[in-house]
């Protein structure tokens, strides 16, 4: 049986942000690239526990957690200037705690070695 996958534009921009998730499911992911307009959304609309992925155009990644997404993406657009998209994963309740935040932080980051796909940073 299907599934349905929603994606949710957040401004007329078809490259804006964009919410995407599957039906019945609690997990969403956001997209984003780095770009002011974008992030000033986010750090108002992200801020809750998140597993998130900097990807750069030269496949380098970073993969992290926070407890408040809109408050961490801040520090990393000063502190790290390799990425361009980001894409962070959070419950659509504002359910996950930091531990299962850090838990499925801990799962990306074995399953992202082992694909050898990004140099991770």
């Amino acid at each position: 049986m299907g599934k349905t996958i929603t994606t949710h534009l957040l401004s007329e921009d078809a490259n804006g942000i964009k919410r995407v998730w599957v039906e019945n499911k609690i997990c969403e992911c956001v997209y984003f690239t780095r770009t002011k307009a974008q992030l000033d959304l986010a750090q108002e609309d992200i801020s809750q526990p998140a597993l998130y992925m900097l990807l750069g155009d030269s496949k380098k990644a970073y993969i992290g957690e926070t407890e408040n997404f809109g408050v961490r993406i801040k520090d990393h657009q000063h502190k790290k200037d390799f990425w361009n998209e980001v894409l962070v994963f959070i419950a659509n309740n504002d359910s996950l705690t930091k531990t299962e935040v850090q838990y499925l932080e801990y799962l990306s980051l074995e399953q992202a070695k082992q694909a050898k796909n990004f140099d991770l940073i």
